[in-house]
């Protein structure tokens, strides 16, 4: 083998290693990627399911106040919030279009505030804080 064969040789030799650990560290990368993405899988679901169990609360204590009112039409938490009934609606959601009740005003009025102080710069593709409530993403 001659000096220039050697030395071409070892030139790949040299660039198969350095791409066997740009390989590797890919690799690494991929994995650490996997792990955050299971870790914010789990973080979605885990919320989705504190919020499911919340609404839960919600629907019984709404309950209790319909009986504690002598029922559902003399519980002030659900009469209408605004005196025009179309001031405002329900914006997204399985609700959409209803009108507002006290309790929703409550909601939506805290989703708002928190929306505008928190992730209003954040998130730009949503026009107004309305499309925060239900909007789907794909980034």
């Amino acid at each position: 083998m001659s000096w220039v064969q050697w030395a071409h040789n070892q030139n790949l030799q040299n660039d198969i290693s350095a791409y066997q650990r740009a390989l590797w560290e890919a690799k690494q990368e991929r994995d650490e990627l996997w792990k955050k993405l299971r870790d914010a899988e789990y973080l979605k679901e885990q919320w989705k399911t504190h919020y499911t169990a919340e609404q839960e609360v919600r629907n019984r204590a709404m309950e209790e106040l319909d009986k504690a009112s002598g029922g559902a039409d003399k519980n002030l938490l659900r009469a209408q919030a605004y005196a025009d009934p179309d001031a405002f609606r329900i914006p997204k959601g399985p609700r959409e279009g209803e009108v507002v009740t006290k309790a929703d005003h409550i909601f939506l009025s805290k989703f708002r505030d928190l929306y505008q102080k928190h992730y209003e710069s954040k998130w730009k593709f949503c026009k107004k804080w309305t499309d925060f409530i239900n909007k789907n993403v794909s980034i």
